[in-house]
């Protein structure tokens, strides 16, 4: 029988507009129904190494959201979870033997899924188990209704919304808590991207061409980067790239690679284009308004000395070619 407590838990995820505080709010309501349950949350990604291709007919990989550092797994390696995937239906396993009940629940984004949901159940009670089904459920369509809220509509990246949604995660991380890392695995780089004379396309070929290019240089970016780094559509021809896990120096490898691949890139009808870079290793002693201001300085250098460039925030710094941006304590976070 359906209880007033989980008309309650149903309304209550409804009322998340949060990707993190909604998760969080269906382990604390499945806790509730039955305190024994786990839930783990693994993200899915299309493989593009030939690492991760290896033995992983399937062309994925899944990572477990509550490492801290990025550990790719092949779907084989996890039962259920290929089927999972390819009927997009949830999958019930029961071992031989065994009290617990795993729901293996598929998570569909705007285009496709990209998120599993694992819920292990020792309370095997029929009632227990509709309900956490029904919690799942409703927590999975809040998730593809945040995603799709949190596209752009033409390029299929995150927009600055889900940008501004996710800086506390981003940004806010200390080294010392879970979610840190010793070494190179806690640090992260954010660049801001800009498309180089891009308004000279929409005036020289108009506004349809101009999205073709994006739709290019987006198609692009997606092939150069991780597919566990985070990229935004920030805006007009401005994007923003998250590098985890690397270093400033290795950082600016990786983007002036990126560079280079769009310079040679022949985009069509257009021809040739560039883009200019500016980056910044994050630090959480700064605000996330500060960091991506100053990523916005060093892209602001490029633009004024030649784009199709990378500038490094630090390096800058360094030579003498920019002053230290400092935000005083009564200045507004914008974020």
């Amino acid at each position: 029988m359906i209880t007033k407590r989980d008309v309650e838990s149903l309304i209550d995820l409804t009322g998340r507009h949060n990707k993190q505080e909604l998760t969080a709010c269906l382990v604390e309501n499945v806790r509730k129904i039955s305190a024994s349950s786990t839930i783990t949350v693994y993200e899915v990604f299309a493989a593009q190494s030939d690492r991760e291709l290896d033995n992983n007919p399937s062309g994925y990989v899944v990572r477990n959201t509550s490492h801290s550092v990025w550990q790719g797994e092949p779907l084989a390696q996890h039962e259920g979870f290929t089927e999972c995937i390819a009927t997009k239906k949830i999958v019930h396993l029961t071992p031989e033997n065994s009290l617990t009940t795993r729901m293996i629940i598929p998570v569909r984004g705007a285009r496709d899924i990209i998120g599993l949901l694992v819920i292990d159940c020792h309370n095997s009670d029929t009632e227990v188990l509709f309900m956490i089904e029904a919690l799942s459920q409703v927590w999975k369509s809040q998730q593809f209704l945040l995603d799709r809220n949190e596209r752009d509509g033409l390029t299929g990246l995150l927009n600055r919304q889900a940008l501004e949604s996710r800086i506390p995660h981003l940004f806010g991380e200390k080294p010392n808590s879970p979610q840190g890392a010793t070494g190179a695995s806690g640090i992260k780089c954010v660049a801001m991207l800009d498309l180089d004379k891009f308004k000279e396309v929409n005036d020289q070929y108009g506004h349809l061409f101009g999205d073709e290019v994006l739709v290019h240089f987006t198609s692009l970016m997606k092939n150069s980067f991780r597919p566990y780094d985070y990229l935004f559509r920030y805006g007009g021809e401005e994007f923003v790239v998250v590098l985890l896990n690397v270093e400033l120096d290795m950082a600016v490898t990786i983007l002036d690679r990126f560079r280079h691949t769009v310079e040679t890139y022949d985009f069509p009808q257009v021809g040739k284009k560039t883009v200019s870079i500016g980056v910044i290793q994050m630090t959480t002693s700064e605000l996330p308004s500060t960091l991506l201001d100053r990523a916005d300085k060093a892209l602001y250098f490029t633009k004024q000395h030649g784009r199709n460039r990378v500038c490094a925030y630090e390096h800058l710094l360094r030579s003498g070619q920019l002053q230290e941006s400092v935000v005083s304590s009564g200045d507004i976070e914008l974020f």
